[in-house]
């Protein structure tokens, strides 16, 4: 809860975000690193049986990641780079398959990672071009932000791996 207060007082002043977030900053490692710890244990036994909760949990944890990730950020690039350093995808493809409202912050954070980080190794690795080409239709339909995002982030993977996947979706800027 404290890191949710500190990101949400970082989005309304601009000198608190390049004073406390910057990448190589011990402060923002440490936001980093705790984020993603509360992500990750989504498959931890004690987190099994309040399972409902911890998808909150993560839930929360991919929007504050997506706060860093965002390209509003100035930091965007770095942050995206160490959140993919730190392991982050897979706990995110697992999120992926959670309820909605989880999916819909996973799906945002994972469409940021892909744009600042697409010749990342670990989204290959976690077939990320496959997760975003699968997203439900419907789902975008009913959200065109995210189609035009999801889209855009399926381009960036395709031109770092081109020749490794089909470009069935191409979307271009």
């Amino acid at each position: 809860m404290t890191i949710m207060e500190i990101t949400a007082a970082a989005e309304s002043n601009a000198d608190l975000r390049r004073a406390a977030f910057k990448a190589n900053s011990p402060a923002a490692k440490a936001v980093v690193d705790q984020l993603l710890r509360v992500v990750k244990e989504l498959d931890s036994p004690k987190l099994q049986a309040p399972a409902i909760r911890s998808q909150e949990v993560a839930a929360e944890a991919a929007i504050a990641l997506g706060k860093f990730a965002t390209p509003e950020n100035f930091l965007c690039v770095a942050h995206a780079k160490a959140i993919i350093e730190f392991g982050g995808v897979p706990p995110l493809m697992r999120l992926l398959r959670g309820n909605e409202p989880s999916q819909l912050h996973g799906l945002v954070l994972l469409c940021y990672l892909a744009l600042h980080a697409g010749n990342s190794e670990a989204l290959e690795q976690a077939r990320v071009l496959n997760a975003l080409e699968g997203v439900d239709q419907k789902m975008l339909a009913q959200l065109p932000d995210l189609k035009d995002l999801v889209y855009k982030a399926i381009y960036h993977i395709n031109l770092y791996h081109a020749g490794t996947h089909s470009q069935r979706l191409l979307y271009v800027p």
